[in-house]
Parts: C-alpha cells; sequence; structure tokens
C-alpha cells in the first residue's frame, strides 16, 4: 500500500490514501479538543491542582525522593525480563515482560496511587502502603483490563511501525546508488529534497499515530488515582480535563524536552551544512558522547520532577472527590 495511492472511488473523485489518512488526523483532533475538552462538567482547576500537587510532594521532599527510588526500582525489575533479547538463543523470553509488568508493576503503580492520596490528605507518601497487596487480584485484573484498552490506543502505531518496516525492507532489496537515483528522483534532481518528499508521510503516520497512543494514555492517566480513592466511576465526564491537564503536566519533564531541542537543532545544522550523506553520518557518529551525555543530562534533570508530574494528576482526581462529597451534602 502506498500513500499515494488510490484507496476508494468517491463519485467522480478519486480518494488516495494520503488524503484519508490527513482526514482521520483531523477527525480525531477535533474528537480531543471538543468532544473531551469542552466536556459539560469541567469542574477541575488545573493549575490550582497542580499547585496542590507540588506542594504534597515538596512539604516531606526526602520521602518523596525514597518514593521516587522505589518506584525506578520496581519499573526495572518489570523490564528486566527484556534482558533476554541480548541472548540470541533466548530472546523469546522477553515476552515475560509483558505478564510481569501486569502480575507486578501494575499493582505496585495502584499501591503508590494510594500513597498520594493519602499524601495529599497530610499524610506520607513513603510508607508500608507502597508495598500493600492485600487487594493484589483486584488490582491485577483493574490493570489487566486498563492495559487492554491502551492496546487499542496502540494498535495505529503498531500498523504504522509494520508499514515503515515493510517499506525499509523493500528499500533494503536495492542497492545503495539505486537509492540514491531514485531519492534524486524522487526530488526533482535534488537528494535532500527527495529525502524529506519520502520521508515526509511516513514521518505525518508516525507523529499521528503518537499521537493517538500519548491520548489514549493521558484519557486513561487518573484510573488508578480513581481505583485508589474506590471510585472508578468519578472520572465519568471528566476526562476532558484529565487529558489536558496531562499534557500540561508535561512541562514538569523540561529538562528532558530541552535536552531532545538542543540535539534537533545541532543535527538539523548538520543536516544543513552537509552535502554528502557520508560526511553527515561521519559527524554524527563523532557526537554520540555529546548526544548520550545531552540525553543523560536531562534524564537526570528530569527525574526528580517526575513524583511531582504524578502527584498533579493525582490532586486532579482528588478534587473530584471532593466535587461529589460536596455534590452529595
Amino acid at each position: 500500500m502506498k500513500l499515494s495511492g488510490k484507496a476508494f472511488d468517491l463519485g467522480p473523485l478519486s480518494v488516495s490514501w494520503k488524503a484519508v489518512l490527513v482526514a482521520a488526523c483531523v477527525l480525531a483532533a477535533h474528537y480531543l479538543l471538543f468532544g473531551l475538552i469542552l466536556e459539560k462538567r469541567p469542574v477541575m482547576r488545573i493549575f490550582r491542582n497542580f499547585v496542590r500537587g507540588v506542594s504534597a510532594g515538596c512539604r516531606h521532599f526526602g520521602n518523596t525522593m525514597k518514593f521516587l527510588l522505589a518506584e525506578v526500582c520496581i519499573t526495572l525489575l518489570g523490564l528486566t525480563p527484556l534482558l533476554f533479547l541480548l541472548a540470541p538463543g533466548y530472546r523469546y523470553l522477553a515476552a515475560l515482560a509483558y505478564p510481569v509488568w501486569l502480575l507486578l508493576v501494575n499493582p505496585a503503580r495502584m499501591n503508590a496511587a494510594a500513597a498520594m492520596q493519602e499524601c495529599l490528605e497530610g499524610g506520607s507518601i513513603f510508607s508500608f502502603r507502597l508495598v500493600d497487596f492485600s487487594r493484589w487480584r483486584d488490582q491485577a485484573v483493574s490493570g489487566a483490563k486498563r492495559a487492554g484498552l491502551l492496546l487499542l490506543w496502540f494498535l495505529p502505531l503498531a500498523g504504522t511501525a509494520f508499514y515503515i518496516w515493510n517499506y525499509w525492507m523493500d528499500i533494503g532489496q536495492i542497492d545503495f546508488f539505486t537509492w540514491i537515483s531514485n531519492m534524486k528522483d524522487a526530488g526533482g534532481g535534488d537528494f535532500k529534497t527527495g529525502v524529506i518528499n519520502t520521508a515526509l508521510p511516513l514521518v505525518v503516520m508516525l507523529g499521528s499515530s503518537l499521537v493517538i497512543l500519548v491520548a489514549g494514555i493521558a484519557f486513561h492517566s487518573g484510573a488508578r488515582h480513581a481505583l485508589a480513592l474506590g471510585n472508578p466511576a468519578m472520572l465519568r465526564g471528566h476526562h476532558g480535563k484529565l487529558v489536558l491537564g496531562w499534557i500540561c503536566s508535561l512541562l514538569f519533564m523540561m529538562p528532558l524536552w530541552i535536552a531532545v531541542l538542543v540535539l534537533a537543532i545541532r543535527l538539523f545544522s548538520l543536516l544543513g551544512k552537509m552535502s554528502d550523506m557520508t560526511a553527515m553520518m561521519n559527524q554524527i557518529k563523532g557526537l554520540k558522547s555529546y548526544i548520550l551525555l545531552t540525553l543523560g543530562g536531562g534524564i537526570l534533570l528530569t527525574l526528580p520532577l517526575l513524583p511531582l508530574r504524578s502527584l498533579a494528576i493525582a490532586a486532579m482526581v482528588n478534587r473530584l472527590k471532593d466535587n461529589d462529597q460536596a455534590d452529595q451534602i
């Protein structure tokens, strides 16, 4: 399937797959903007809840950092089976990461949500609540349901990755000089223009599918906090504000975004100066240490902010509990 190929006929018009993709992206954007964010019950005040969450996390910053360390250890434990990818004869065992995540990491994340709710009520975020698995079965079942729903949001990205993989496999069957000639033909004789014209539709597809996945993650971001409060139904009618709040919470990861932006500017400057692809690749290889240090610095500066970001989302859901109680009174 080629993006420029015909998808179907609409009367006298011939609709291409590219037009179908653009229409799907536009519809998805309209749904997110007008169907979610502008809901009938826009009760939450995002900035006020963010301040409340950050204040709760900074109140006992030492316990918050202990909480972060515990969560990092649990996450790494869930990803441990992926190490089998380094052993050629046992790579299939890497699939164990999925059940380990469902049975261990998901319940632990729900315990973390309960600890965050206690922290917002004046308690400690680093407590025995993190290792309380008395409701493990309910937590595992709820986590499995949520993972299944997230898989539906992941399908567009999986389909896009499969399409791009097949595209690159087709490219791998031709020699380098033929590929260079094809790129020049696609760019009207200019190699860079040909690469951009060829890669742009793929980038649009990949970006759109990533946006859909991110929207799904944001849509379900408050589920574990609502479960910790014992009322999963409290999120109905409020998913739009949660999506918007989750997107705003990405500001807590600003050091990482700055590092990525610095690297992107550096790489694009190389692309603009180099006319020879081989020379450009050699320059990028020479920047390997710079790339690793920049990304590593961004990640290290972002890590202490992650619990505050989670507490900001937790505060939004906690405010819904207060609103429901006020409505009942």
